[in-house]
């Protein structure tokens, strides 16, 4: 951590960051669901890391962070139901597709997505979330 802050890669890579947030943006968005909660725990981490690289204040101009969030939000609000509306968020015909294993692979996308608002409140804080109406702290705090 204090090299993330030491070799100022906000300064030297100015681009990089929304660069990122837009890559996992695109990559929520791919179909191939089974890797979305692999790029959830990179999204978790990089939440992360660039609280440590901007100082208190600066991340509220990212309007690529405010798009991640909404992405995540969306897609948790359609597993709202649970794991098992993960087949129809992919859009597959549940008698012609194996469901071995994807009631595992729902709930560890869940809490996934739940991990990441949380890690956002904790590490960015709520001011980047809750001017925005992003999400609000009730709907955590009641899915806890």
């Amino acid at each position: 951590d204090p090299q993330l802050v030491s070799c100022q890669l906000a300064d030297l890579l100015p681009d990089f960051i929304p660069n990122v947030l837009c890559s996992f943006i695109t990559g929520l968005q791919y179909t191939h669901y089974e890797i979305w909660n692999h790029i959830l725990c990179l999204i978790g981490r990089f939440i992360m890391i660039i609280s440590k690289v901007f100082p208190s204040g600066t991340t509220l101009n990212s309007n690529s962070l405010v798009e991640l969030l909404k992405v995540i939000l969306h897609l948790r609000d359609c597993l709202v139901d649970g794991p098992k509306s993960l087949i129809n968020l992919i859009h597959v015909d549940p008698e012609n597709f194996p469901l071995i294993g994807l009631n595992d692979l729902g709930e560890k996308i869940i809490d996934g997505l739940d991990s990441v608002c949380l890690l956002a409140v904790e590490y960015i804080g709520p001011e980047l979330i809750l001017p925005g109406n992003i999400f609000s702290l009730e709907m955590i705090i009641e899915e806890l």
